[in-house]
């Protein structure tokens, strides 16, 4: 089962977790910067302009944290969109559904965490996403 959490922050997460985290200037529609890897866990810092379409991670439980923006997410095999923002955590087991739509004009920026290491193999498009 997927879980979405809100949380208050009272630091901002960009500020302290990692000086690779500094202003993307990219054109790229999904970028994304591997902060850390080791054989148990991988980091990375992504930026999302418009969506990521449906997909799940065969071996993997990934826990996206919003750094910066607005968008909504379905997840599992809900066909209901959820909106999240800065501060929210989403933890998204091994084989669960997911995908992302950013709202309004600026990029959603999140912190992915996914364990174990991740070399994106188990990665499987879905077809809809609506």
């Amino acid at each position: 089962m997927a879980v979405f959490l809100c949380l208050s922050m009272t630091l901002k997460a960009q500020e302290i977790l990692h000086p690779g985290l500094e202003k993307i200037e990219t054109e790229e529609a999904v970028y994304n910067r591997q902060l850390y890897t080791d054989a148990q866990v991988s980091t990375f810092l992504i930026e999302i302009k418009q969506e990521v379409k449906g997909h799940y991670h065969q071996f993997h439980t990934e826990q996206v944290f919003v750094l910066s923006g607005k968008a909504e997410i379905k997840l599992g095999d809900s066909r209901r969109w959820k909106d999240i923002k800065e501060g929210d955590l989403i933890i998204i087991p091994a084989n669960t559904p997911h995908a992302v739509r950013v709202k309004g004009n600026k990029p959603l920026r999140v912190l992915s965490i996914q364990a174990p290491n991740f070399d994106g193999s188990d990665r499987v498009w879905i077809e809809d996403n609506n």
